[in-house]
């Protein structure tokens, strides 16, 4: 059961890792107001979009620290070496998205 567990809780930091790019793009457009994209002027609808990156923000962190967490704990009882494997499952998720999306693209999150 313990074996499983650790299975899981891997995949699930690959799965967050994989969708981690898109996150934190669409994350970062919220709060500096641009939810519905660069070309749109929202003006009285910034407010709403900020609150609502805030909530996504918590979130995102809801999902991902507590896996952190429990996994490096998990993998660190196994063998010391081994308690930032989760860490690197969820990187190399995101590069793999991040390469599979285009670093330019990537960063029209960001740029605008």
């Amino acid at each position: 059961m313990g074996k499983l567990k650790l299975a899981i809780i891997s995949m699930w930091q690959c799965l967050l890792g994989f969708l981690s790019p898109a996150f934190i793009g669409i994350i970062y457009m919220m709060i500096t107001g641009h939810g519905k994209g660069y070309d749109y002027d929202l003006r009285e609808e910034t407010g709403f979009y900020v609150e609502l990156g805030i909530i996504a923000v918590i979130l995102y962190f809801c999902l991902i620290i507590p896996g952190f967490l429990w996994s490096g704990k998990a993998f660190c009882r196994i063998k010391k070496k081994t308690a930032l494997l989760p860490c690197a499952l969820f990187f190399v998720g995101f590069l793999i998205t991040v390469c599979w999306m285009g670093f330019k693209n990537f960063l029209s999150f960001f740029l605008g």
